[in-house]
């Protein structure tokens, strides 16, 4: 499975990456490898979550954030 980060969505993480930083030096990294590795669970546990608006919403164990995403498949010979 290929995980897509739209445009918009780095921009989310940026933006919440330099919230956190300017909180305590060293949360926004660690905001960032928090979320990149719940985004990377993703491959293994893609659709499991509940649906709003057509998206499914993963929420972060360690954050207040929601990651939307949707599943699509896609078949190659």
């Amino acid at each position: 499975m290929t995980i897509e980060i739209l445009p918009s969505a780095e921009d989310d993480l940026a933006d919440g990456a330099t919230f956190y930083e300017e909180s305590e030096t060293g949360i926004g990294d660690y905001f960032l490898r928090v979320l990149c590795s719940e985004i990377d669970g993703l491959k293994r546990n893609a659709g499991s979550h509940r649906e709003f608006f057509g998206h499914h919403r993963m929420l972060s164990k360690t954050f207040p954030i929601g990651v939307f995403y949707q599943v699509t498949a896609r078949w190659f010979k």
